[in-house]
């Protein structure tokens, strides 16, 4: 089964979301063991990723602008290419691996 992580964010004038994910992202990187560090970001402008040096810590970016915000989220079954997902909201850091509490909701949920 593949997993990942989606974070979902839309441009916003007034706090730089973008910037969030791309902190996530490496946070989730650098804590993660492989397998479960897998991130995809949802986003309504691809020239935003452009400013950052290490793209490469969204393993898929996916142009998606038909709705913002929460909006977006109610799509997120349609916008993952995991078969397992965990959305994320954007403001959040991982200090540490969290990977063992996947495990646990794959076996023990019906949500997937």
């Amino acid at each position: 089964m593949k997993f990942g992580y989606l974070i979902v964010v839309s441009t916003d004038d007034s706090v730089d979301y973008v910037q969030m994910a791309y902190a996530l992202a490496l946070s989730i990187k650098n804590t993660q063991r492989p397998g479960y560090d897998q991130v995809a970001l949802v986003i309504d402008d691809l020239n935003q990723i452009s400013r950052f040096n290490s793209t490469w810590v969204f393993d898929h970016v996916i142009k998606w602008d038909q709705e913002t915000y929460w909006d977006g989220r109610s799509w997120m079954d349609k916008l993952s290419p995991f078969d397992a997902t965990v959305c994320l909201d954007a403001d959040m850091l991982f200090l540490r691996d969290y990977s063992h509490w996947i495990d646990y909701f794959l076996e023990n949920s019906e949500l997937s």
